[in-house]
Order: structure tokens, then sequence, then C-alpha cells
């Protein structure tokens, strides 16, 4: 195997967290390109940081796949496997993997076990395909740049992750191989102790989504962070308690119980929220630009809103629109006065008010619509 690797006799100090010798190794050829056990085995008797692109290739032979001993990838770590390949392993694991620079799992379709026990950082971590993935668990990360999952997720757990300095998307609701496969899978995520991330993304069947620490959807470019949220499935409840701010967008859609946005207070720019159940929505926001309110909303109540752009209400369950204008009036002063400022609802409900079953039926479609410039 010495064709495999080329070991520095390059000490870099004492790993603290293995009491080894840490030795740096790069391959002859540029990049790895792994296909065994054994292969794997020489690094491991060899390295603690890989230091050159590393690729599983789809040839891979063997039912596990284990690399001991690597605290440090500073490189991309690649599973090449495709539709076309031989089986891919029942399981990876990376038993002592600290920090890796990226790493990317596509077409692994027999996996059942990913182990990453003490990875604390990854710039970009990315999983995706069409099969059922085994349950997710990232015990020791505690910051990244972008972490993307597609496909059928049923568990997600960071329970480390404090930020993320990009993406954090969650998708089982797609097929990332447009194959057309319904996704049948129910998403479980957990961020326990999740603070700060640019834009966070998740769609698909969610029984529960937790981040009860998260404060900010921001990015550092003005008027970026989008938090886009389209939770199917039954019905369930939404609340993130300490979200405070969001620079561009929140788009909020799905079925949900409830809704629970304590602690923000001025809206993005971009505010959408488009139930498929029907939800009475109560917020305590202050400020705005843009609000949306649609789909199988009850009631809406924005008690303490002062200041918008412009407000869009419209049901498909129904709604008092008079009732709702009127409030607002009374309480909002419209951003560049009333000629700017300007309110819309229209609600299906008001129609069997206003024109009785007989024209609705005829009608089909009809829509009752108020205005206030």
């Amino acid at each position: 195997m010495g064709h495999l690797l080329r070991v520095y006799g390059l000490v870099l100090g004492i790993a603290s967290l293995t009491g080894t010798l840490a030795q740096v190794c790069t391959s002859s050829s540029r990049s790895y390109h792994i296909s065994s056990q054994d292969q794997l085995d020489v690094l491991a008797q060899n390295c603690t940081v890989i230091d050159s692109p590393f690729y599983v290739q789809s040839n891979y032979m063997g039912s596990s796949f284990v690399l001991h001993n690597v605290t440090n990838i500073s490189q991309s770590l690649n599973f090449e496997w495709s539709d076309t390949s031989p089986r891919s392993p029942l399981s990876i694991e990376f038993p002592d993997l600290i920090r890796a620079k990226s790493i990317f799992l596509s077409h692994v379709s027999s996996l059942t076990k990913l182990s990453l026990p003490k990875l604390e950082y990854t710039d970009y971590f990315s999983m995706s395909g069409p099969w059922e993935m085994p349950d997710l668990e990232f015990p020791s990360l505690r910051n990244t740049s972008a972490i993307r999952l597609q496909g059928n997720i049923s568990r997600v757990s960071f329970p480390a992750l404090k930020t993320v300095h990009g993406d954090l998307l969650i998708d089982n609701a797609i097929d990332p191989f447009m194959r057309m496969k319904p996704n049948t899978t129910t998403v479980d995520l957990s961020l326990p102790v999740l603070e700060k991330a640019y834009n966070i993304e998740v769609r698909g069947k969610v029984a529960n989504m937790s981040a009860p620490e998260l404060t900010a959807v921001n990015s550092p470019k003005a008027d970026l962070g989008k938090l886009t949220l389209d939770l199917q499935g039954d019905a369930k409840a939404l609340s993130l308690p300490k979200l405070s701010s969001v620079g561009g967008m929140i788009d909020i859609s799905g079925n949900l119980s409830s809704l629970s946005l304590p602690s923000l207070r001025t809206l993005p720019p971009y505010f959408t929220i488009w139930p498929r159940a029907p939800l009475d929505i109560e917020l305590p926001v202050e400020s705005g630009e843009r609000i949306e309110i649609g789909g199988a909303v009850k009631s809406v109540s924005l008690p303490n809103l002062r200041n918008f752009t412009h407000i869009d209400v419209g049901s498909t369950t129904g709604i008092n629109c008079d009732s709702l204008i009127r409030d607002l009036k009374e309480n909002v002063t419209a951003a560049g006065g009333d000629e700017d400022g300007r309110m819309i609802c229209h609600s299906a409900a008001g129609v069997l008010r206003a024109l009785g079953a007989q024209a609705v039926l005829a009608i089909a479609v009809v829509i009752t619509w108020v205005e206030f410039f």
C-alpha cells in the first residue's frame, strides 16, 4: 500500500483528544481513491490528518466502512455512488473524526448507519438520495457553514449545533433526483441549542420541529436571511419562542395547529403565512413592510402593529374583514402615510353572508374584497 499514501514526517504536536502524535498524510497522486477496508486500515495506522481530497469509489467492496484514528480531513470527502453502482456499504463510521472540510454523500442507497460521534466542525455537509435514510445524529457538531439533507429523512438531531454560517436545509418533500417518487417518511427535527443561522429551510412531512433557542436568521449582507418552513403532514404546533430577528424573509406554510412567535417585534421586508389547516393567528409584531396572510386562516390579530407598507389578508375558510380593517385602521400609522399604506382583506365566508348560499353555488368562486387607502 506504499503507493496509497505518503506520510509526512511532520509532528504537529500532541493531539489532546487522542494522545497521539499528529501525522499529516497526503496522496502521491494528489487524491485518495478508496475501494476497500484494507486501504482504510493502512490510513488509520499511519495518519491522524488527511490533507488530500478523499474519494470513496463506487466499486467499494464490503458492507462496512470504518476509518479509525483520523481526526481531521482538511480536503473534501466524497462518496461516489450512483444508480448503476454495486451495493454501497450498510454502515459508514468515522469514530475519531473531529474536523472535515466538506462531506458529500449521494446515492448511498443501502446505508443503515452513519456515525460521526466526535465531529465538531465541517464547512459543508450534504446528503441526498431517494432512499430511506437512517436516523441522522450529530452529537458533537457545534458550527458549520452549510448543511443540506434531501431525501426520505425520518430523524435528524443536532444537540450541540449553535451556529450555521450559511444554509440549513432539511427537505424530505422533494425527490432530489427527479424521479417523481413521493417521499413517505415523516421527519423529527431537533435543534435544541441552535441560536443563529443565515438561512433556514425545512420542507416536507414534519412530525416535530424544535428550535427553542433560535434568536436570529440573518446574513452579514443587508436584508438577507430567510426562514422558509413548509410543514406538511399532520397539523402541529410551531413555536419559536426566542426568535427576534430575521433579515430578509419569513415564509411559513403547511398544516399548523398553532403558531407562536412571542419575541418577534420587527418583521423582515417580506412576511408570508399560508396555513393549510384552519389557524388563528395572533402576533405581537410592532412594525413590518409587506405582510401577506392567506390560506385557511380563521382570524388575524395584530394588536401592537403600528407601521407597515402593505397588508394583504385572504381566507379560504372565513374571516371578518370589516373588523380586521377597522382594528388596523385604528392602530396603524402606515409607513409613508395613508397614501402609501394599504390594507386588503378578502374572505370567501363574507360572500356567504353577502350573497347567500344559492348565489355562491351558482358562481362557484366569489370573494368579498375590502380595501382601505
